[in-house]
């Protein structure tokens, strides 16, 4: 079920006399993604007046005009969001995200001045300068809109375990944070299976069973477990999950507390400043980041979900007024990997001399890909192939000893991508790196290096 984005020019009177050449440049925009992205070209297409473009995309066809558009969208997936961004920012639009947690979603900070004057607040108008900062700030959106669009449609989901419940997450609420969970390695510790995870979320959903304030529903598929809750929704893996949360109720803290306890994970709440996490074991203390445990109060071990629901609100800062949380930055500030990334994943391949930009090093790399597609037509197992995507995140890391590596997250078949990137690593005799438990960046040749002493900086090409 599609929802729509419509993104807006609000200084559409200066744009008369070049509305023609504006929608052949957003034309050649929306097909330099797609190539990206191995996506057909030709799914870009110009009105014969020349006033307007087409674009299909997963979620439908978008339509583009020199002062507007309108973006159907199915999922958050990599390539609509770039699609998006992209034509936001080329065509100097702004997206439209009234009933979210903001008014509009900026590209360019002079566009705060065009808009209407109760729209100026810079708490309720942010600026995104990045597509991954772009896709965080529309998730609360997102998330209120395709839960009213279920709604209005009455559906029921069955849990799987014989019975149905429907969810009542009201239209009015808002993604008011993130929760993630990560799994911790213990000596004789013995890894939990999703199967089993599964088996605690129905059998939570049964005991609410009837209880209109506790219904929820879960679906589980090959990878991974959807939950919807009564206030919020989460993606569960055997080692990770991520929770958007929009209020901590006591089903909300059940469900993260159970899934920490029976997976051996942290819970893991962030801020610009850092990220602090919720034990369930006081042995799980000294598998922290040394970096977390410095931080006065960053880590706590909590016995109950009753002890978790008040712990949690207080560090999502949902106990104070929303004009006095913290804000986050327009862009990330933090070293990938060193936080979470449900669901993507974060990998660092080698640069050679010569590739001294991550476009440059991102070419080769995605020319590979191409050829590995060619080459592998079923490499993907899922029946939707195109389903998760390899971006550059446009960070270089530096080790100690004179490597460079450039980061890329991936989502969707995450094996598929892990291949593709080792076999093209091995044929062009590069290297492989990891951040191993938010601190350690570990090269695929078994050197490590602490993540505080390499070279990380943020590069804009």
């Amino acid at each position: 079920m599609s929802i729509e984005l419509v993104l807006a020019r609000f200084d559409s009177d200066d744009l008369q006399r070049d509305n023609a050449a504006l929608i052949m440049h957003l034309a050649d925009v929306a097909r330099a993604v797609l190539r990206g992205f191995e996506y057909e070209e030709g799914a870009v297409t110009v009105s014969s007046g020349g006033n307007g473009l087409q674009i299909n995309l997963p979620g439908g066809t978008a339509q583009v005009y020199g002062d507007h558009a309108q973006f159907p969208i199915d999922e958050l997936d990599a390539l609509t969001i770039r699609v998006i961004f992209e034509i936001a920012k080329a065509g100097n639009l702004v997206a439209i995200t009234e009933g979210g947690k903001y008014f509009a979603i900026l590209t360019d900070v002079t566009q705060r001045s065009r808009l209407p004057v109760e729209w100026r607040h810079t708490e309720r108008t942010p600026v995104s300068q990045s597509v991954e900062e772009f896709n965080f700030l529309l998730q609360d959106w997102y998330v209120a809109h395709k839960q009213y669009a279920e709604r209005a449609f009455d559906k029921i989901q069955d849990v799987g375990a014989g019975f149905a419940t429907r969810s009542i997450v009201s239209d009015q609420q808002k993604v008011s944070g993130i929760v993630y969970l990560h799994r911790l390695e213990q000596p004789n510790h013995q890894k939990v299976e999703l199967a089993e995870i599964f088996e605690k979320l129905v059998q939570i959903a049964g005991e609410q069973k009837g209880t209109k304030a506790g219904g929820f529903t879960v679906e589980k598929n090959h990878e991974a477990i959807e939950v919807r809750l009564p206030a919020g929704s989460a993606t569960i893996y055997a080692n990770e999950a991520v929770f958007y949360i929009v209020d901590v109720d006591l089903i909300t803290a059940k469900v993260i507390f159970e899934i920490a306890r029976i997976g051996n994970m942290a819970i893991v709440t962030c801020k610009p400043g850092g990220c602090q996490a919720i034990l369930t074991d006081p042995d799980q203390v000294k598998q922290i980041p040394a970096g977390w445990n410095g931080q006065k109060d960053a880590v706590v071990v909590c016995r109950s979900s009753e002890e978790l629901a008040p712990l949690l609100k207080h560090r999502l800062e949902l106990d104070l007024p929303p004009n006095v949380r913290t804000p986050w930055p327009a862009e990330a500030t933090w070293v990938p990997g060193t936080r979470p990334t449900t669901p993507r994943e974060v990998i660092y391949v080698e640069a050679k001399p010569k590739e001294t930009t991550a476009a440059r090093h991102q070419s080769k790399l995605y020319s590979f890909n191409r050829e590995h597609a060619r080459k592998n037509p079923n490499r993907c197992s899922e029946p939707e192939p195109r389903r998760g995507i390899l971006m550059s995140e446009f960070w270089r890391l530096e080790t100690p000893e004179g490597k460079s590596f450039y980061a890329y997250a991936y989502g969707g078949e995450k094996k598929m991508w892990r291949t593709m990137i080792r076999e093209f690593a091995t044929a062009d005799g590069r290297m492989i790196g990891r951040i191993e438990n938010f601190e350690i960046f570990l090269q695929d040749d078994g050197r490590s290096f602490p993540v505080s002493v390499c070279r990380c900086n943020k590069v804009k090409e």
